[in-house]
């Protein structure tokens, strides 16, 4: 499939990223905390025990170590006196400053002609997007379509679950969950595993459109240095009619 990553050119010192990207397929993997969305790490907990809630919380307790008490008393007297968020407060204060420090982040978008996008990340048209063509095997594996919903709520099982198994479901949930008044982003990110970092990406750039806005010097740089690497080249409709 192809994805998208809009680039504002208006800042002329982002112009050596765009050709870091078009030469050497490489794409800055930035720290969550740097990203736009304000909300990125706001969200709510559901306490509410499942039928799993106990025996998670007993093998989480067994692994770590710190019981004062046996895992599986201390878990059940979590439970039945609804000690769960108080117990569960400090590991999640944890595992957000983890997600924060530990895990880069790469926004692209499964829309290629998007207004808003243009409008917001693709300088009012005096940008550009890149293509990139991902495989199959990357999505869902280190590519994660973003999920929108009304109200970004976890449940304890799945905190829980990241301290006996693999700690990277989590991570995910939370940065791949955003609210619909994002939708329009159809956002597709990349997770890495260090922040602040550039990294070379397997999805290869295919092509690149021109925004109306980018001045003709730099539209007509950009299409001889594509085609010189025979990648395609497009234009906004109102920069095709003017060159047409």
């Amino acid at each position: 499939m192809k994805i998208y990553k809009y680039k504002d050119l208006r800042d002329k010192s982002f112009h050596h990223h765009l050709f870091q990207i078009i030469d050497g397929n490489k794409v800055w993997c930035a720290a969550p905390e740097s990203l736009n969305d304000e909300h990125e790490f706001s969200f709510k907990i559901d306490y509410k025990p499942s039928e799993d809630t106990a025996t998670l919380l007993m093998k989480m307790l067994e692994k770590l170590g710190k019981s004062r008490f046996p895992p599986d008393m201390t878990a059940s007297f979590a439970i039945l006196n609804n000690k769960l968020e108080e117990y569960m407060q400090p590991l999640i204060g944890y595992i957000v400053r983890q997600c924060r420090k530990s895990i880069g982040v790469t926004s692209f978008s499964a829309e290629k002609s998007g207004s808003w996008l243009w409008k917001k990340y693709g300088g009012e048209g005096n940008g550009v997007v890149v293509e990139f063509e991902l495989s199959d095997q990357s999505l869902g594996h280190t590519f994660h379509p973003v999920e929108y919903v009304s109200t970004r709520v976890f449940h304890i099982d799945v905190f829980l679950n990241s301290q006996i198994g693999d700690s990277s479901q989590i991570f995910r949930n939370i940065l791949c969950t955003k609210t619909k008044r994002w939708e329009k982003e159809k956002e597709i990110r990349f997770l890495g595993k260090t922040p602040n970092v550039n990294i070379t990406f397997e999805a290869p750039v295919t092509g690149l459109k021109i925004g109306n806005n980018v001045p003709d010097s730099l539209a007509e740089k950009l299409t001889n240095h594509c085609k010189s690497r025979d990648l395609k080249v497009n234009y906004q409709k109102q920069k095709q009619a003017k060159n047409e």
